[in-house]
């Protein structure tokens, strides 16, 4: 019975270690920016235990800049004051929270979508705080270029009494510009007429 309990220990001891082992590979591969936050007891209240490969190579930042050290101590003040805020809302909810926050680091300016879950013990306290960051700069950009477009092409349209419209085949559907809506006196809240009344 005792080798058969030795058995299990061992068993469990080898599971728990390749569990670690798969969360150490998942960690350090990833392309999202994964940092691990212990929740202290002292003033500074978060402090970086770990970063994997792509936050630092993202960032700039090298490991001694990070590990070990306080918000306050990696971001600007400004920055690090907003960072402690999701912190505590994240705890407070009990729960995973995303954010987006715009990030001035030494070799760029980026976007990043931070998902932020909080990590408690058995007894309910709250020990770690586990972050996922996805760099969305790209994203925001190529946004902010379209709404542009449209904004321009909205302009043009109204200047040169001009509209558009588009018919999809494979729904029926119709849409107007805000332009053809303003041209034919249409409200758009009631949404473009139908294709044979806006055809005759």
């Amino acid at each position: 019975e005792k080798h058969c309990e030795e058995l299990k220990a061992k068993k469990a001891l080898e599971e728990l270690d390749k569990s670690r082992e798969w969360a150490d590979l998942i960690f350090s591969n990833t392309t999202d920016l994964m940092f691990l936050m212990e929740v202290t007891h002292d003033k500074e209240r978060y402090r970086c235990v770990k970063v994997n490969p792509a936050y630092i190579e993202l960032t700039g930042l090298t490991a001694e800049k990070l590990i070990g050290k306080s918000l306050q101590e990696i971001l600007p003040e400004e920055a690090a004051q907003f960072a402690i805020s999701q912190y505590n809302r994240a705890i407070h909810e009990r729960k995973t929270i995303m954010y987006e926050e715009e990030v001035n680091l030494p070799l760029r300016h980026i976007i990043v979508e931070t998902k932020l879950t909080p990590v408690f013990n058995a007894v309910g306290e709250p020990v770690l705080l586990l972050g996922v960051a996805r760099n969305i700069t790209e994203r925001i950009n190529a946004e902010k270029i379209i709404a542009d477009k449209e904004r321009r092409m909205q302009i043009a349209q109204y200047v040169g009494s001009l509209g558009d419209w588009e018919f999809d085949c494979s729904t029926d559907k119709l849409t107007w510009s805000d332009e053809l809506f303003r041209l034919f006196a249409k409200d758009p809240a009631k949404g473009p007429p139908q294709l044979d009344e806006f055809i005759s």
